[in-house]
């Protein structure tokens, strides 16, 4: 059986911007009754709501003007899997929703909207059960990076070209001033890290929206609920926005930035909690729950991990750049960093890009 190659692409986007449009309007209604719940904009659910539409709306528009499938079936059997997975898990998902919620209504189950407060509670106010929440939520970003890595590297000898541009795509940068226009080189890394970044945020999104609403359910919820702090359970948490935000960086980085800028992150964010809630004796005056020593963990963290992939000048500059939003969020700017920073270092690397200064992966020598 053939494919007709340009039915395939547009039939994919057009199922795309259906997804697209149907979870940027639940998240816009969302937001409203998060405004309501705060009573003002200045919210950091709201705000990170509404940085979530603009990624989402990007992640629309990438899907629809970058993506071409026209030439998948002339190339490997296996990459058919990339159009069924981008049109069959966001209406999966919606299909397990609605099998739970009819078992549940089947079943005379009530929806328990705040299962789990008193634990959250009881969590934030212990010492040793805080510490054991932050470190297994900090960890959880370290395990997709390792995830991640390991993908790459298992898929790497199957591709043709192992450890050429093909795989790897542009480690310099340089690659960034081609990509409005067209000519982008895509590699196979970065279509498997999309890939990866869709299925995850379509998983989150699938399970906050129906948590949040009033009627669907989803499984496993309850167990979920445990595991959120209480200013999450009325909103989305903040692995939604980690999700949607790294689709929206994977859309525009080759793999090598990509994973400076989650390594940066990963490792920065962990590390400044960590230190922090150790060691930080020096809050932040208009930040008080963090710390001056948390800081510097973190800028360390970011910046040796930042080097590996980016080089000195990309790594140092991303440092500070992660520092800046760690220090002002949520306080001074009422955003989650979990959005900001893989929305705002993207934009740094093109800038530094645009300035003439080239990036240095020292890792991708040793792949070749």
């Amino acid at each position: 059986m053939t494919i007709d190659p340009i039915f395939l692409d547009t039939l994919v986007k057009v199922l795309l911007v259906t997804y697209y449009v149907v979870i940027i309007i639940a998240v816009g209604r969302n937001v409203k009754k998060f405004k309501q719940n705060a009573g003002t904009w200045r919210d950091e659910n709201v705000v990170s709501s509404i940085a979530m539409i603009i990624a989402l709306g990007f992640c629309a528009w990438f899907f629809v003007a970058k993506l071409d499938l026209t030439n998948l079936p002339e190339t490997r059997q296996w990459f058919i899997m990339i159009p069924l997975v981008l049109m069959v898990v966001p209406p999966g998902l919606l299909l397990v929703s609605g099998v739970t919620t009819a078992i549940q209504k089947a079943r005379k189950i009530s929806k328990v909207h705040r299962y789990g407060t008193e634990q959250a509670e009881a969590a934030e106010g212990a010492g040793a059960a805080q510490k054991q929440l932050n470190f297994s939520r900090k960890i959880f970003h370290g395990i997709i990076f390792a995830s991640i890595v390991a993908v790459l590297f298992v898929a790497a000898p199957f591709a043709s070209y192992y450890g050429s541009t093909y795989f790897w795509g542009d480690s310099t940068g340089a690659a960034l001033q081609d990509y409005l226009s067209g000519t982008h080189p895509y590699s196979v890394a970065q279509g498997i890290i999309i890939v990866i970044f869709f299925g995850f945020s379509w998983g989150t999104l699938a399970t906050d929206s129906t948590r949040i609403s009033d009627t669907l359910q989803f499984p496993f919820q309850k167990s979920i609920q445990l595991r959120l702090r209480v200013k999450e359970l009325d909103s989305y948490a903040s692995y939604v926005y980690f999700f949607v935000g790294f689709l929206f960086a994977a859309l525009f980085l080759p793999p090598m930035l990509l994973l400076g800028c989650f390594a940066l992150f990963t490792f920065g964010d962990t590390i400044a909690s960590s230190v922090g809630m150790r060691y930080g004796k020096h809050k932040i005056p208009f930040n008080m729950p963090k710390s001056w020593e948390g800081t510097l963990g973190g800028f360390v963290a970011s910046f040796l991990a930042g080097i590996l992939f980016v080089g000195l000048m990309w790594g140092l500059a991303g440092a500070v750049l992660f520092v800046i939003i760690d220090i002002l969020t949520p306080k001074l700017v009422p955003i989650s960093d979990n959005i900001l920073v893989p929305m705002a270092i993207p934009a740094l690397y093109w800038a530094l890009v645009l300035a003439g200064i080239p990036a240095t992966c020292y890792l991708l020598p040793l792949l070749a």
